[in-house]
């Protein structure tokens, strides 16, 4: 769980970190904020192990009896808030009042909320009267991966960090040691994640790869011949928005090779597929499709018990025209 070589990304945001609180300049709550796949969660468990760790140096020592407590989700004085049931400020409140009740030693005692996202507005404004009292040894680190303005004011009262997603060419080298996938593939993966390597990585080595080699593959046939109710055949409703999100970036790419703008293309390994649907649609069409498919994912996401069947049928047959 708890590991002393991070993600390359991640060692000097480490360090960072953990020389803040060595010379006190963290004497607030903690707050990052990062993209999901990026480690974060890693990252805050490294760091929450060396905060309560009894020897620690530049990081926690492994074998302390905090350290082993902690590896095994025991201590006492360490609580991470992840159930949406608990997360609402009369838990917290009598979570860390069973904290002091509780631990018999002088410790430090965390709270982690790693999905600050699912607090709403009134949970937000009263987490901030809560943060704002100052209790001995008792240390808040948060984190969101959906920032939001309700942020701002608790972005106010911590000590925020915003940590982006790693260069490019840092994902890359990592991803082909852990892949053997070509270079193409690795970049595609990691543009259809938003550039956060571990994301790309579990997808390269995940079924989901396979289903859009599939998708893609069909296209390449059927397309071509004209064919696109086949779609329809092949649609799996439980990953019916990744289909539409794949052929949504391959609409978009097909648009930029219209615009002659090739190096900006997300589907890198779907390249001459690409080039050869742009050879006989129309822009006129491409934006077609793609206010289309907007109009698909906002039905689906928000009008409840939407025959999406139906839907998808009607749609095929005007893209079919």
């Amino acid at each position: 769980m708890f590991k002393k070589n991070l993600y390359p990304w991640l060692n000097s945001i480490y360090k960072k970190i953990i020389t803040y609180y060595k010379n006190k300049k963290i004497n607030k709550s903690l707050f990052i904020y990062s993209l999901k796949g990026n480690g974060t969660n890693f990252l805050l468990k490294n760091i929450i192990a060396w905060l309560i760790c009894k020897k620690k140096t530049t990081t926690n020592c492994g074998i302390c009896n905090n350290c082993n407590l902690i590896k095994f989700g025991n201590h006492p004085d360490y609580y991470i808030i992840k159930n949406k049931t608990n997360i609402n400020i009369n838990y917290i409140n009598k979570l860390i009042d069973y904290i002091y009740i509780k631990s018999q030693e002088n410790n430090i005692k965390i709270i982690y909320l790693p999905k600050i996202e699912l607090f709403n507005k009134f949970e937000i404004y009263k987490l901030l009267k809560l943060l704002k009292i100052k209790k001995k040894n008792l240390f808040f680190i948060l984190r969101c991966s959906e920032f939001t303005n309700l942020f701002i004011n608790l972005k106010k009262n911590c000590f925020y960090l915003n940590l982006n997603t790693p260069k490019e060419v840092i994902s890359l080298n990592w991803l082909k040691k852990n892949n053997k996938n070509n270079i193409n593939e690795l970049k595609t993966a990691l543009y259809l994640n938003n550039y956060a390597p571990l994301s790309a990585n579990k997808m390269l080595s995940s079924n989901i790869w396979k289903l859009r080699k599939k998708l893609f593959n069909l296209i390449s046939i059927e397309i071509i011949n004209k064919n696109i109710l086949f779609l329809f055949e092949i649609l799996e409703f439980k990953n019916l928005e990744l289909y539409i999100y794949w052929i949504y970036t391959l609409i978009i790419d097909i648009i930029k090779i219209k615009h002659k703008c090739k190096y900006y293309i997300i589907n890198k390994d779907q390249e001459k597929l690409i080039i050869k649907l742009s050879n006989f649609i129309s822009l006129k069409n491409l934006y077609y499709f793609i206010n289309k498919l907007i109009q698909i994912q906002y039905k689906i996401k928000n009008i409840k018990n939407i025959n999406i069947k139906i839907l998808l049928i009607k749609q095929l047959i005007h893209f079919k025209k």
